[in-house]
């Protein structure tokens, strides 16, 4: 545990469809924030895929299970690290989408909130 906690708030603006990119630039930015000296680092609400899709089909490709790809290599990260992080991502589960957050850290996968349903792309 920390003494003191540092949040960091970090605001990008993801490039919608480029998970991979948007990915790269959760990364940078957490160790940009880590350097100076935070250990909560925080995005954007969909960081990973970009928010604005016009259908389910369009978001299919760019949704991501929990645990899942950006999930893995940001826990690599934070451990390097020694941080948290928390962003924001397209759920895939149980063939819904769901806007979801997801806290990882050192140990691991830590959570996500109880996902949100997406009438507008479900």
């Amino acid at each position: 545990m920390y003494d003191n906690v540092i949040i960091a708030a970090v605001q990008i603006d993801p490039k919608i469809m480029k998970n991979n990119e948007n990915l790269d630039k959760i990364i940078l930015e957490t160790k940009a924030a880590a350097k100076k000296g935070a250990n909560l680092i925080v995005f954007p609400e969909c960081a990973l895929s970009g928010y604005v899709f016009s259908s389910r089909e369009e978001a299919i490709p760019f949704m991501e299970s929990i645990p899942g790809v950006s999930t893995e290599r940001l826990i690599t990260c934070c451990r390097e690290l020694g941080v948290y992080v928390i962003y924001g991502l397209l759920e895939r589960a149980d063939d819904k989408c769901y806007n979801a957050a997801v806290l990882v850290g050192p140990e691991g996968l830590i959570g996500n909130k109880p996902p949100f349903y997406n009438p507008f792309i479900n």
